[in-house]
C-alpha cells in the first residue's frame, strides 16, 4: 500500500515538473534573454509621494547610461519624464518637483578619460557639473530655478548649470 502511494506520488511530481517546464518555455517567447536586454533594466531609486498623495516622483537609473526622473499623477494619466534627472523631490505643498540633472554618460566618460591623461589630478573645474530642473505641477511646465546660475539645455528641458563661486583672498586680522 505504501509503495503504491509512493509510486503515484512520483508520477504526479514528474508530470507536474513536465507541465511547469512546458508552460515556462511557452511563456518565455521565441528568443532567450540577452545581455542587451539586461542592460535595458533600470532601478527605481529615491521614490517619494506628495503630502496629499496625488503625485509620485522617482528616478529610473540604469546600470550604465543616462537615467531619468519620472513624476506621475496618482489621480490621472499625467506623467512627466525629466531626461538625465535624478533625486527628484516634491515640495511640501505638492506644487513643485526639483530634480538634479546629471551630465550625459558621454560627457562623464570624456572627463574621466581627460583626467586620466593629465596624470590623475583632482581638478574639479574639468569635471562635468550637475544642473537643476524645476517642474511646475500647476502649469505642467519645466521652469528655470531661481538661483544665480546660467540656463543650459533645450527649451523642452530647462535646466540650470551652477557657476563656481568667486574666490576672495582671506584677510588676516592685524595685517594689511
Amino acid at each position: 500500500m505504501i509503495a503504491s502511494r509512493y509510486f503515484h506520488f512520483r508520477h504526479f511530481v514528474t508530470i507536474l515538473v513536465v507541465v511547469v517546464a512546458w508552460a515556462t518555455a511557452l511563456h518565455a517567447g521565441d528568443r532567450p534573454l540577452t545581455f542587451e536586454d539586461l542592460m535595458k533594466f533600470r532601478q527605481i531609486q529615491n521614490a517619494s509621494i506628495s503630502e496629499d498623495g496625488t503625485w509620485v516622483a522617482y528616478a529610473l537609473v540604469p546600470d550604465r547610461g543616462d537615467g531619468e526622473a519620472v513624476v506621475q499623477s496618482t489621480i490621472s494619466d499625467t506623467l512627466f519624464r525629466i531626461e538625465r534627472g535624478e533625486d527628484p523631490v516634491i515640495s511640501a505643498d505638492g506644487l513643485w518637483v526639483a530634480a538634479a540633472i546629471t551630465p550625459t554618460l558621454e560627457e562623464r566618460e570624456k572627463a574621466k578619460a581627460k583626467k586620466g591623461k593629465k596624470g590623475g589630478g583632482t581638478d574639479d573645474d574639468d569635471k562635468p557639473k550637475n544642473g537643476l530642473s524645476l517642474l511646475d505641477l500647476a502649469s505642467k511646465r519645466l521652469r528655470p530655478s531661481h538661483s544665480p546660475t546660467a540656463a543650459v539645455g533645450s527649451p523642452s528641458s530647462i535646466t540650470r548649470k551652477r557657476q563656481s563661486p568667486k574666490k576672495t583672498p582671506r584677510r588676516i586680522p592685524g595685517r594689511q
